[in-house]
């Protein structure tokens, strides 16, 4: 019985395949390590820092749930982004309009997927005793109401990804640890602009938290 396919796969065919192995390993390394730097970022900003590595693993403990479902929703929506990419490019051609039109619109959807988990992040690591459901909804509030200003702090996130890829995992942690502290900050003054931080014992609903001035 012959094989249908070329069984041996091409060089253009094994160089996708690292790419979307590097892009699954970079989004299962990012949540977990993200909660614990954005951990030792917060203690660091409110003076409360003592030890880095308890700080960083305390983080990762006491998220360790979250961290596990972000890390595995993060690694089936990268894959199939990319492979929606892959296959676009295979079927259509990047030269014909309908694929490039596939290819633009699902990479902003990887795009808005990767705002939206930064803020997830900052949001579990502020409020950990919050559902994972209330966090995603109000993650969504925050990244949409302040997009413009999310998107701008997460352009030197991306870096981030190419250290993961293509270096070493230390210089990635010590990157991805200086950009928390732009992270946390762009944080808090959200969080300032609708009065979260400045009451002790909030009782108001998503939408009177979320509401702007």
């Amino acid at each position: 019985m012959r094989v249908p396919f070329e069984a041996i796969p091409t060089q253009e065919e094994i160089n996708l395949f690292w790419i979307v192995i590097a892009i699954l390993f970079g989004s299962s390394i990012f949540f977990p390590t993200q909660i614990g730097l954005l951990t030792v970022a917060k203690n660091f900003s409110s003076g409360e820092h003592k030890k880095f590595f308890a700080e960083f693993f305390d983080g990762i403990k006491q998220n360790l749930g979250k961290s596990i479902l972000g890390t595995i929703t993060g690694a089936i929506i990268y894959f199939l982004g990319v492979f929606a990419i892959i296959f676009y490019s295979t079927m259509f051609g990047l030269m014909s309009i309908i694929g490039l039109i596939l290819t633009v619109i699902t990479f902003w959807y990887l795009v808005v997927f990767t705002l939206f988990f930064v803020v997830l992040s900052l949001y579990i690591v502020f409020f950990p005793k919050d559902s994972i459901k209330t966090a995603i909804s109000r993650s969504w509030v925050i990244m949409m109401d302040n997009v413009f200003i999310v998107f701008l702090t997460i352009l030197t996130i991306v870096p981030i990804f190419i250290f993961a890829f293509i270096s070493a995992v230390g210089m990635m942690l010590f990157y991805q640890g200086l950009v928390n502290s732009l992270l946390v900050g762009m944080f808090v003054v959200i969080l300032r602009k609708y009065k979260i931080i400045d009451t002790p014992e909030d009782t108001r609903t998503i939408k009177d938290i979320f509401k702007p001035f």
